[in-house]
C-alpha cells in the first residue's frame, strides 16, 4: 500500500536486514565454524540466503539441510552461538538512515521494541555496540520467549505488553515474511522492508499493510 503512514505509539522493529547490516558478523561466525569442522568457507552472498528462521535454521542450511533436529546441526550450532555471542557488533554497521529514523520517533514519544529472532547474547552485544540499546524499551529475543521464535504472534503481545500500547496503536516493522504473518496473527499493521535479507518475492506477497525499499524510507513515508 502506498501513501503517508501515521505516526503510532509504538514500533516494533526486526534487526538484522532491517535496523543492522548484521550480515558480515554472521558470515564471520558461520565461516569460521565451518572452518573449523574442516568446510569450506562460503560466499558472503551465500550465507545471506541462508539467513531468515532464527540461528538453528540459519547453521542448518548452512550444512545443507533444512531440518534444524539433524545431529550435525547440534554441534555445528553450539560453535556458532559461541563465536557469534563473542565476537557480533564490530562488523555490523546500521543500515544507513535507521539511525535517524530511531532518533526521530524517540524525539516524538514513539515507544520502540527491538523484536528478533537473533539469540539474545548476541543482540544485547549489536546493540550495546552501536549505542542503541537505550532506545527500546522492550526487546524480545527467543532466550526471552524460552525459545518462541517469530511468527509467533506472543513475540509482539510481550512487546506491546512491555510498551503497555494495544495493537491498533502499534506497528510492526521488518524485512521478513515471519514479521509479518507474525504481526498479522497479533492484530498488528506491518512495514515489509523490500531491500532487507528476506526473499523480495515472498516478502512482497506476504500480505504486509504497507512496504518500503529500506527502513530509511520511513523518515518520508510517516506523516510526521
Amino acid at each position: 500500500m502506498s501513501g503517508r503512514i501515521a505516526v503510532p505509539k509504538a514500533v516494533l522493529f526486526d534487526l538484522d536486514g532491517t535496523l543492522v547490516d548484521s550480515l558480515p558478523d554472521i558470515a564471520h561466525a558461520i565461516n569460521k565454524t565451518r572452518r573449523e569442522h574442516g568446510l569450506p568457507e562460503a560466499a558472503t552472498d551465500t550465507v545471506r540466503s541462508w539467513i531468515g528462521g532464527g540461528a538453528a535454521r540459519l547453521v542448518a542450511r548452512s550444512l545443507g539441510t533444512e531440518d534444524e533436529d539433524d545431529p550435525a546441526v547440534a554441534a555445528h550450532l553450539r560453535r556458532f552461538l559461541d563465536i557469534y555471542s563473542t565476537e557480533s557488533g564490530p562488523l555490523s554497521p546500521m543500515i544507513p538512515g535507521a539511525r535517524a529514523l530511531l532518533d526521530a520517533l524517540a524525539a516524538r514519544g514513539v515507544r520502540l521494541a527491538c523484536t528478533t529472532n537473533k539469540p539474545g547474547a548476541a543482540t544485547d552485544l549489536v546493540l550495546s555496540s552501536l549505542g542503541i540499546r537505550p532506545l527500546f524499551g522492550a526487546v524480545v529475543t527467543p532466550d526471552s520467549m524460552r525459545g518462541a521464535r517469530k511468527p509467533d504472534p506472543r513475540f509482539f503481545a510481550e512487546a506491546m505488553a512491555a510498551l503497555c500500547v494495544d495493537p491498533p496503536d502499534a506497528l510492526v516493522v521488518g524485512d521478513g515474511v515471519p514479521d509479518v504473518a507474525g504481526a498479522r496473527s497479533a492484530g498488528l499493521p506491518s512495514v515489509a522492508v523490500l531491500g532487507g535479507y528476506g526473499d523480495r518475492d515472498a516478502l512482497a506477497a506476504a500480505g504486509s499493510t504497507w512496504t518500503v525499499e529500506t527502513v530509511a524510507d520511513l523518515l518520508t513515508r510517516f506523516a510526521w
